[in-house]
């Protein structure tokens, strides 16, 4: 099963409707089991779905994949079955209803907790260059085949350093983008990554996820929510949000985090941040 689809359908242009084929994003149930016992069901574009699986645990259930484990994966025509089996103690709550967005809301009825539950992320010792994560968030455009083909795909990087390439992932769904580019990493390598960029808004459901895997900055093209500020500021990360051009919203900690970066104060005398 492909991440892209083909549709007949008619595309109108200059008061004229022409039949033809067009792509489409493929939105597939993808069916989460833990030692045979189901733990989620997403909504999800179909490929690499055990680097779902593993950013999943990792950003959901704090469980990391290891060497020990077996994923495997079975598909049918109602959609796709992916099935760890470990021998380790994994915390899990099984979610009967399909999960589409902001996965780590589903049972949480208290708004405070979902800031003030998350990990805070590790002060690191060395400051990153912002124009470097901008450029990381711009380079990510030229792994978007999907949402080239289709306008109807999100993508999730993750950038450690200027000498080593980007790590990408798309998906019908932010939250599993983030999702199987996290898995992705753990499968390939073994770094901290800096930055975790993203083609759209972020919204708290990212900010938990870079929370709970100690990612320090989130950058996006679009705007971050409220609720995604204030989980930040409580988590110690730092959000570049509404990229554009050489302009960007930069919220959460500065002080310290960044290089080559001129703080000045604001018409009022404060801090922005």
């Amino acid at each position: 099963m492909k991440n892209i689809s083909s549709i007949t359908a008619h595309v109108y242009r200059q008061q004229e409707a022409k039949l033809t084929k067009e792509d489409t994003a493929t939105e597939c149930l993808v069916r989460l089991h833990v030692n045979n016992e189901h733990l989620t069901s997403l909504l999800a574009s179909p490929e690499q779905p055990d680097d779902l699986m593993r950013g999943h645990m990792a950003t959901e259930h704090n469980y990391v994949v290891n060497d020990q484990d077996t994923i495997t994966v079975e598909v049918d025509k109602q959609g796709i079955d992916v099935h760890l089996t470990t021998d380790s103690a994994v915390v899990k709550q099984s979610r009967r209803n399909i999960v589409v967005s902001s996965c780590g809301a589903c049972h949480q009825h208290n708004l405070s907790a979902l800031v003030n539950d998350l990990p805070i992320v590790e002060q690191s010792g060395t400051t990153t260059n912002i124009d470097a994560i901008v450029e990381a968030l711009y380079s990510m455009r030229e792994h978007q085949h999907g949402f080239l083909q289709t306008g109807g795909m999100h993508a999730a990087g993750l950038f450690s350093d200027e000498r080593v390439p980007l790590l990408v992932r798309e998906d019908i769904g932010r939250h599993n983008a983030v999702d199987k580019v996290i898995g992705a990493l753990h499968q390939q390598r073994p770094f901290a990554p800096i930055a975790l960029v993203i083609s759209g808004r972020c919204g708290w459901d990212i900010v938990a996820k870079a929370a709970r895997t100690n990612i320090p900055v989130i950058a996006s093209f679009g705007a971050a929510s409220s609720l995604a500020v204030k989980a930040a500021r409580a988590s110690n990360i730092t959000l570049v949000s509404f990229v554009s051009g050489d302009k960007a919203v930069i919220t959460g900690p500065f002080h310290g985090r960044f290089s080559g970066t001129i703080e000045k104060g604001n018409d009022s005398g404060s801090k922005q941040g």
